[in-house]
């Protein structure tokens, strides 16, 4: 049966300075448990907070990415306003020999909803359809080009001198140059 008597140094056969006290090999080995017992506390601290808040070695991906810096300027984009079909105004001119190119297509974009003008020619013949727009018409002449399957580069402002005799009221002109005009006869047939 166990004593409920407090141990003494002589208990645990402890050498005793001259002082009384315990030698001071037993403090050594006191101070060394309470460090170790220390410097655990620490280490098992540390590695909670690691593994809540900073990754470790073990669990990084090994994927990077980087992303290179953009090395020009990005252009400037233009927001382009289009009116309905119905309320641009189109003058087509024949610029080519074929004959009836203009009053073709003249009846394919009326078919299509544009308000349009009697066909005309242009002053001088021309080597490439060509759609001109007035002032703010821009966004309109792109989709009159896009509904005619014409590359965005056929668009251009009007010249100061426009190439018919007169433009009436047209927002739009399309200058029909050969190889496109020449579309309208096989169409026409």
């Amino acid at each position: 049966m166990p004593s409920n008597r407090v141990r003494s140094n002589d208990d645990f056969n402890l050498p005793e300075n001259r002082f009384g006290g315990v030698s001071s090999v037993v403090a050594i080995r006191r101070a060394i448990v309470l460090v170790v017992a220390v410097v655990m506390g620490f280490a098992l601290i540390g590695s909670i907070h690691d593994s809540n808040s900073v990754p470790t070695s073990a669990n990084l991906s090994t994927t990077t990415s980087t992303t290179a810096a953009p090395t020009t300027v990005p252009p400037i984009t233009t927001i382009l306003t289009t009116l309905p079909v119905s309320q641009v105004v189109v003058l087509v001119a024949n610029g080519t020999g074929v004959p009836n190119a203009a009053a073709h297509f003249t009846g394919v974009l009326k078919n299509d909803g544009y308000t349009t003008l009697p066909a005309t020619d242009t002053l001088a013949p021309t080597t490439t359809t060509t759609i001109y727009y007035q002032s703010g018409g821009q966004g309109d002449a792109l989709g009159l080009a896009h509904s005619l399957g014409l590359p965005a580069s056929s668009v251009s402002p009007m010249p100061a001198t426009p190439p018919v005799k007169t433009l009436g009221n047209a927002e739009i002109l399309v200058a029909l140059g050969p190889p496109f005009a020449s579309t309208a006869t096989s169409v026409a047939g």
